[in-house]
């Protein structure tokens, strides 16, 4: 009998590797995401690659189409988050609150410039960040009524 033991058949034959596939697969047809099912995804396209086969075409793996699509997905948002995380965690240090939606914290209103500019999870924590972070930033610009009414007139004149 031939030993298999670490080789693509071995893995691609693994009864618990493909349950467990067969789970995460219709946890998230169900709209139940978890880390562990994207985590599964990974290690069979690890596997995968890591005796060059495209796992997600094969007869096998290839069938898990809602956790191959929430797979990429997820990456997706994962890369847009390692492009700009201030804006998908509170910046106030004793908080840790993070989020895979930039939606779910407020960005700081001032004039900072875009690289520093903070999100904050809620008004407490922009207060309790408010003296490290005005060094770096400031209040909107307030118009003086004379300014005011001279945009205005400007606005009308074009």
């Amino acid at each position: 009998m031939k030993d298999t033991a670490g080789t693509l058949e071995a893995y691609l034959s693994d009864s618990d590797l493909h349950h467990a596939m067969v789970d995460a697969n219709a946890a998230i047809k169900h709209d139940f995401r978890f880390a562990g099912a994207f985590e599964v995804a990974e290690v069979v396209l690890q596997l995968g690659a890591a005796h060059g086969q495209d796992v997600r075409g094969g007869e096998r793996f290839g069938q898990f189409k809602h956790l191959w699509k929430a797979y990429d997905v997820r990456r997706r948002v994962l890369e847009k988050i390692a492009q700009d995380p201030s804006r998908y965690t509170c910046a106030a240090p004793s908080c840790g609150f993070r989020s895979l939606k930039a939606s779910m914290l407020r960005r700081c209103t001032g004039t900072c410039s875009r690289d520093v500019k903070p999100s904050y999870c809620s008004k407490k924590c922009q207060r309790k960040e408010w003296e490290r972070h005005k060094a770096v930033c400031g209040p909107r610009q307030r118009l003086q009524k004379d300014e005011i009414l001279e945009l205005s007139t400007l606005e009308i004149m074009r």
